[in-house]
């Protein structure tokens, strides 16, 4: 029904949908010498049937190249060619395992193009070098984080303008793989301050700064050029706290990078490490746990533990406001209210700080979600660019200051509004002092 759903849905003229035993609607297509199609797709299939070798016999039959992904059954391939060839390149990746079927067989079947093995050599390396890296995340981190320091100080030094033409150049050679570099791309965070207590007597509160706050600073043209974990140190300096982090924090992360790629293995391991190290340095959630990212926190939200683990405003709302002394601005400021924020039910907090912060604070309407989608919005620019298109004329007159929180999130929001899009933290800590 879902096929015939979609197939109305988007006018799939030229596609045929059949229900039934497809092992015998094969062979019913090679008695009827039916003509041959470019490309077969056996995908999570082979393993359930008795005979799976003359489906694919059948497939090679009608289609010019049968791509393969299954399971493979490793004590069945003990001796031969085969178990040589797939020890010395295959490596284990979530149960799955990309198999090809003996050369002899190739050989003799119809099929001018059987699985070739070297598109399945490159897949099941890339598959194999991505369960690698949750383990290196600290060394990707920095890499990062000094590209985006390289392209920082290109942009100063070529301006704006240019910087947007060189990006668009580079985005569109690359296929839109490499991702869109624009004027007011984040330049590379400063080094993480040193949080030192000043008192032993101060509550303590665990600080978890996020990877993207820890590479992704201020865009080179902004006027305010601190970095976000910066801006915490200073607030949590007013409100009386000491801070502390986790041990080794440049390799942890809550896997959403890997969780909004598909992987999700990989992801589960990060954040339960993640969790790990978090409920050890909390003393086992004796103390609150603060993410400067909303996101983050949700991601561990869905993964469900019992810490006691808060997004950065959110913790701002509830705990420091009534220990600071707040001047508002009387000046306009936009708000965005992240998708995770409303998933969590901490838009109030958002908007509790936002209305502390600024006697008039402007919400533009239909934008729910900035379209950013993570770090969607670096490779398909126009998700991004659709999802705000009426952001910019709805930012009112005398307003140079938007405020979020989610550094990706403010990345798209200040390329199509025309203002500074910042952590909402920047603006507490601006008009703040301590009681």
């Amino acid at each position: 029904v879902k096929c015939l759903l979609t197939a109305q849905m988007y006018k799939l003229d030229t596609v045929e949908f059949k229900f039934g035993d497809f092992q015998e609607g094969l062979g019913t297509l090679v008695a009827q010498q039916k003509r041959t199609f470019d490309v077969g797709l056996c995908i999570g299939v082979l393993y359930h049937l008795q005979n799976p070798v003359l489906v694919v016999k059948r497939m090679c039959e009608l289609v010019d190249t049968v791509v393969i992904w299954t399971q493979l059954w490793k004590e069945g391939y003990k001796n031969g060619t085969q178990a040589n060839w797939k020890n010395k390149y295959l490596s284990k990746h979530s149960g799955y395992e990309l198999f090809a079927l003996t050369i002899s067989f190739i050989a003799s079947s119809n099929c001018s193009t059987l699985v070739s093995l070297l598109p399945i050599l490159l897949i099941e390396t890339v598959l194999s070098f991505i369960s690698f890296l949750p383990d290196q995340f600290a060394p990707i981190t920095k890499t990062v984080k000094a590209t985006l320091g390289v392209a920082g100080r290109i942009s100063k030094i070529i301006g704006p303008e240019s910087t947007n033409v060189l990006g668009k150049i580079v985005h569109n050679i690359s296929r839109n793989t490499i991702p869109l570099w624009f004027a007011s791309y984040p330049q590379a965070a400063h080094d993480l301050p040193s949080f030192v207590a000043a008192s032993s007597e101060r509550p303590k509160v665990i600080y978890f700064p996020s990877c993207a706050t820890r590479t992704m600073g201020a865009d080179p043209h902004a006027k305010e050029q601190r970095s976000v974990p910066e801006v915490v140190q200073s607030l949590f300096d007013k409100g009386g706290y000491e801070v502390i982090i986790p041990e080794s924090v440049d390799g942890l992360c809550c896997g959403m990078p890997f969780n909004s790629k598909g992987f999700v293995q990989q992801a589960q391991q990060k954040g339960n490490v993640l969790l790990t190290a978090l409920q050890a340095v909390s003393k086992e959630g004796a103390y609150p746990i603060v993410f400067d990212t909303s996101p983050c926190k949700l991601r561990l939200q869905e993964l469900g533990h019992e810490l006691p683990i808060f997004e950065t405003t959110q913790f701002m709302s509830q705990f420091v406001l009534d220990k600071l002394h707040i001047t508002p601005s009387t000046n306009p400021i936009a708000l965005h209210v992240t998708c995770s924020s409303q998933k969590m039910g901490i838009a109030h907090d958002l908007r509790h700080v936002a209305n502390a912060c600024a006697t008039h604070v402007v919400e533009p309407e239909g934008v729910a979600c900035c379209g950013f989608a993570g770090d969607k919005g670096m490779t398909v620019p126009e998700l991004n660019a659709s999802a705000l298109s009426g952001l910019k004329a709805q930012i009112p007159q005398g307003c140079s200051k938007g405020y979020s929180n989610s550094r990706t999130c403010e990345i798209g929001l200040t390329q199509h509004s025309g203002i500074d899009y910042q952590s909402l933290l920047f603006l507490l800590d601006e008009v703040s002092v301590a009681k």
